[in-house]
């Protein structure tokens, strides 16, 4: 077992937190992009420029999904029960336009979630490797990052199984 040692405690806090904002920011990133998106999809929708159908397809999301979307911002739904339906009529060049704004749109948000998800990644393995060395306690950890630290100590616990079983 290592002994405590503060300087090197005080570098994995100060990694951990550094780890941290940047995944606060890559979360601040996600929900711009997935804001961004929404709210084309609502103009869209709201505009006529394409069917919902099709701005489904150029979206991560089904067309339930984009339907509730579209209900929530209070988008005039096509069909209305015992009415004829509206059937509007989509200029092709304004469709295409707003496709491509979509599908931009989506990459951006797309990008954004795997910058998130690759962040956490890193951040869960620096916390659990902090741990693991003995670098700081589980509750150092866990207050230095965004993480509890019972999941601190479980994500020990599975590591040292791990390195265990690799080197049997």
């Amino acid at each position: 077992m290592p002994t405590y040692d503060p300087a090197t405690e005080a570098r994995a806090v100060r990694e951990l937190k550094r780890q941290r904002t940047k995944l606060n920011a890559d979360k601040d990133a996600v929900t711009a992009a997935r804001d961004a998106l929404h709210e084309a999809i609502v103009r869209h929708l709201h505009e006529r420029n394409a069917a919902p159908g099709l701005v489904a397809d150029h979206t991560p999301y089904d067309r339930n999904h984009v339907g509730v979307l579209a209900r929530n911002a209070g988008v005039k739904p096509l069909r209305v029960k015992g009415q004829p339906a509206e059937v509007p009529v989509y200029d092709d060049e304004v469709m295409a336009a707003a496709l491509a704004e979509l599908d931009r749109l989506t990459t951006d948000y797309t990008k954004a979630m795997d910058r998130e998800k690759k962040t956490h990644a890193a951040l869960q393995a620096a916390a659990t490797q902090h741990y693991v060395d003995g670098h700081a306690s589980a509750q150092t950890v866990a207050d230095a990052s965004e993480f509890d630290r019972n999941t601190v100590m479980r994500w020990g616990r599975e590591a040292r199984k791990a390195a265990a079983a690799g080197a049997s």
